[in-house]
C-alpha cells in the first residue's frame, strides 16, 4: 500500500532493513532478540546504533553561522525498545511498541550551521498501538481494516511529499529555538509526536485511508496535519489521489506561512506489464496564501536482469515551483529518493523548492552483501532573486552488509555556479566540494 505503517521482519534481513530504517530513514523491520514466541503472541527485544564522520571542503550559508572555510564533525545515535503483537481471533492482532533514543552531534557541527557540535539529546523515539483485521472481512482480504495512533513513523508514497519528521536541527540556529538535539544527517528521531491511521482496503485494489499527524518538530513550526488518501493497486501498476491540509502552525514559528496550506496530488507507479522496467510519476498542485504552486517529476528505470549482479539504471526530472512547500519528504525508496545530493539536499540547496533537477541513479550489486551506486545531479534555480543555487554533483556511495554491520563509505563532488555574493550558498569561493562520509551501524 502506498500510505503504511509496519513492523517485523526475519533476523536474515536484519542488516539491509536496519539500514533503510535508519539511514534512509524509512519504515521498515528493525533487527530484534525475540523474548517470546507463542501461539498468543510474540514480544521482541530492539537494540540499534550508528555513528558517522564527516567531512567537507566549503561551507554554506543557511544559518548565519559558518563562514569560509572546512568542516569536519560526527553524528552518532543508540536506540532501544521493545514491540509486539497479541494474536486475536481471525488472525487479527492488536500490536504495539516503545523505542527510547540518544544522539548527538560532535566535532565543529556541520557546514550550513544545523549543528554546532554540541547537541546531545535524549528523546522517546517511538510509542503506538495498533490493530489489523486479519481474515475477519473476508472482503476486504487480509488486514483489510487497519488502524493505528501514537507516536510513529508514517509514509505517503515514496517520500516526495510526506516520508518522516526527521529534520534535526541544533542548539545555535535561530537563537536555540529550532534545537532539537542534533544528528541531522542520520535523522534517528524521524517519528510524528502523535498520529492516528485508518485505512480500508488491502494491498491490492482499491483502497483508502485517513490520517491526522502532530508534528512536535519546532523546525517544521509544528505543524497538524489531515490527510486523506484513495488509491488502487495491481502487481503492475498503482496509482493514487493524496490530500493534505496542514490544520495549524506553532504562530511563533511559522515562518514559511505554513497554516492552511493545501496539497492535491496525483500518483502512479509501476512496470505497465514489462520486466525489468519502472516507471514513476507525481503531480502536487498547492494552494498558499500566496499564491498557487506545483512541483512534479516523471522517472524511468531499466534493471539489466542479464547482466551479473542485475545493475540499475534510472533517469529523473522534478520540478518545484518558486514557493512551493516540501512539507515533509524524504528518503525512501533509496539514497536520492528525495533528499536530492549528499550535499546539496542537507547542507548547500536547494531543498525542493525554487528548482527543477535532473537525475542520474545507477546501482550496481557486487554479490548479496556488497554494492556500488553513483548519483548524479544537475541544479537549476527557477526564480533566480530567491537564491542562485545551480549546480552539479556527482556521489559515489558503496553499501556492505556483514553480520549485525551496515558499513556506507560516500564520496562525493559538488560544484556551484555562483558563490554566496553571488547568490548562491557557498561561502567565498565557487571552486568545487571535494566531501566524504562514513557510515558504521550495528543492530541485534
Amino acid at each position: 500500500m502506498t500510505m503504511f505503517f509496519e513492523r517485523g521482519g526475519l533476523p536474515s534481513a536484519c542488516a539491509a532493513a536496519f539500514s533503510a530504517v535508519l539511514l534512509l530513514g524509512v519504515p521498515g523491520a528493525a533487527c530484534a532478540v525475540q523474548v517470546i514466541d507463542s501461539e498468543t503472541g510474540e514480544l521482541h527485544l530492539d537494540f540499534q546504533a550508528g555513528a558517522a564522520a564527516y567531512h567537507s571542503q566549503r561551507n554554506y550559508q543557511q544559518s548565519g553561522l559558518r563562514s569560509e572555510g572546512s568542516f569536519t564533525w560526527q553524528e552518532g545515535y543508540i536506540k532501544l525498545g521493545l514491540r509486539g503483537a497479541r494474536n486475536l481471533s481471525g488472525a487479527s492482532q492488536l500490536y504495539g511498541g516503545v523505542t527510547g533514543l540518544a544522539k548527538g552531534t560532535f566535532g565543529d557541527g556541520d557546514p550550513a550551521g544545523w549543528t554546532s557540535g554540541r547537541e546531545r539529546g535524549t528523546a522517546l523515539s517511538e510509542a503506538y498501538v495498533g490493530w489489523r483485521s486479519g481474515f475477519l472481512f473476508p472482503a476486504l482480504g487480509k488486514d483489510g481494516l487497519r488502524f493505528s495512533a501514537g507516536r510513529q513513523r508514517l509514509i505517503l508514497g515514496d517520500g516526495f511529499l510526506i516520508a518522516k519528521d526527521g529534520l534535526s536541527m541544533g542548539r545555535e540556529i535561530s537563537g536555540g529555538r529550532l534545537d532539537r538535539g542534533g544528528a541531522y544527517y542520520l535523522a534517528p528521531e524521524n517519528t510524528f509526536a502523535r498520529t492516528a491511521s485508518v485505512r480500508l482496503g488491502g494491498d491490492q485494489g482499491l483502497a483508502g485511508e485517513l490520517m491526522w499527524l502532530k508534528s512536535n518538530n519546532p523546525g517544521q513550526a509544528k505543524p497538524e496535519l489531515a490527510v486523506a488518501l484513495l488509491e488502487s493497486q495491481s502487481e503492475e501498476a498503482a496509482a493514487s489521489l493524496s490530500y493534505i491540509d496542514v490544520l495549524d502552525t506553532d504562530a511563533g514559528l511559522d515562518t514559511r506561512d505554513r497554516k492552511g496550506v493545501k496539497t492535491y496530488s496525483l500518483r502512479g507507479h509501476g512496470n505497465l506489464g514489462v520486466n525489468n522496467l519502472f516507471v514513476s510519476a507525481e503531480y502536487a498542485h498547492q494552494r498558499r496564501h500566496t499564491g498557487r504552486e506545483r512541483a512534479w517529476y516523471g522517472e524511468i528505470g531499466w534493471t539489466f536482469s542479464d547482466l551479473p549482479g542485475k545493475p540499475s539504471v534510472n533517469y529523473r526530472y522534478s520540478y518545484f515551483s518558486d514557493r512551493f512547500d516540501p512539507l515533509f519528504y524524504g528518503n525512501v525508496r533509496g539514497l536520492g529518493t528525495w533528499v536530492q545530493g549528499e550535499l546539496a539536499g542537507n547542507y548547500a540547496g536547494p531543498f525542493n523548492s525554487n528548482a527543477k533537477v535532473h537525475h542520474v541513479n545507477v546501482k550496481v550489486p557486487a554479490g548479496e552483501r556488497l554494492s556500488f551506486g553513483l548519483l548524479a545531479y544537475r541544479f537549476s534555480s527557477l526564480n533566480k532573486s530567491l537564491g542562485r543555487l545551480d549546480a552539479y554533483e556527482i556521489d559515489l556511495y558503496a553499501e556492505w552488509q556483514v553480520g549485525g554491520f551496515y558499513i556506507m563509505p560516500a564520496i562525493g563532488w559538488y560544484k556551484p555556479k555562483y558563490d554566496d555574493a553571488g547568490g548562491g550558498s557557498q561561502i567565498g569561493t565557487r571552486s568545487g566540494n571535494l566531501w566524504g562520509q562514513l557510515l558504521v551501524t550495528y543492530s541485534f
